[in-house]
């Protein structure tokens, strides 16, 4: 088993180093990436912040110090699963250059997963400021007691992102546009995940009675926008790795929910799988 994965291992460093060195092929990018972080979980700590200081400290049976928890763990699992292989794959697919990967020894899949794990390794030094913050900001809600099940859930969540990304990425062969592809997902995935509201938050909203006409239209947003994230792939990349972490929903099973992610990665694959397949076959090497 070990030689195994010493020869997995091996096999896919050399996808790894070069993912890792083109991402600091442009330091610039790799600086704003890091100062975007830093200025989104700064600019919703204090705006959290107030929002429940104007309701005495407490929003919807949510505490202050636990939900800003929340906020600083979702930071922390955006910077270590927040990949480009969509980008990656849907220029290829975009270019035709698909099939110097076809060339390689290795599956496509393969190289695209140590690619991510490339990308992964330069940001982990932007890991180091995100999660100092978060320990100072909000580290007293952290429950360290939960942080080797976290550690589980986050490498599930990185391997689900990355399944999401790929599926993405393949839609490229039916559109002309690559880049409506990645907004799209820019806009999805912070709305069905539980990175811009909380899951929990949203069902209490939607279970409020509202007063009003806007409350009415909240209200009921809110339980939409809740029942179709609390089915969907995103929420098992956020909320469930940052709720075994702040506990913000103690219904929730942590080993439950680790099955949960376990189902999406086994659905996902299979999804994915047809994806790839067409793929492959609308690419010919030398009449191969």
């Amino acid at each position: 088993m070990t030689s195994f994965f010493r020869s997995l291992v091996s096999s896919g460093y050399g996808y790894l180093v070069s993912a890792h060195h083109m991402i600091f092929a442009y330091k610039m990018n790799v600086l704003l990436g890091l100062f975007n972080n830093v200025v989104a979980l700064l600019v919703q700590y204090f705006l959290w912040r107030a929002i429940f200081a104007s309701n005495s400290g407490e929003f919807y049976g949510f505490e202050e110090s636990q939900y800003l928890g929340f906020i600083g763990a979702v930071i922390f699992i955006k910077q270590f699963t927040t990949q480009g292989t969509d980008r990656r794959l849907a220029e290829l697919i975009r270019t035709g250059d698909l099939v110097f990967k076809l060339t390689k020894p290795h599956g496509l899949i393969f190289q695209c997963f140590f690619e991510a794990l490339g990308e992964l390794s330069a940001r982990l030094y932007g890991l180091v400021l995100i999660t100092l913050l978060v320990l100072v900001l909000v580290g007293d809600w952290l429950w360290t007691s939960q942080l080797p099940l976290f550690g589980v859930s986050l490498v599930l969540a990185f391997i689900i992102s990355f399944q999401i990304s790929v599926i993405y990425g393949s839609l490229a062969l039916w559109t002309t546009n690559a880049w409506g592809l990645y907004l799209l997902r820019r806009n999805l995935f912070p709305l069905l995940s539980g990175q811009v509201i909380a899951l929990p938050l949203l069902r209490q909203l939607g279970a409020s009675e509202p007063t009003n006409v806007t409350g009415e239209l909240v209200a009921s947003g809110s339980s939409v926008l809740y029942h179709i994230a609390i089915y969907s792939p995103f929420q098992a990349v956020y909320q469930i790795p940052a709720n075994i972490l702040i506990q913000m929903s103690p219904d929730s099973g942590i080993y439950s929910s680790l099955l949960i992610q376990l189902g999406w990665i086994v659905l996902l694959s299979l999804i994915s799988s047809p994806f790839i397949q067409h793929i492959l076959k609308s690419f010919n090497i030398q009449g191969a």
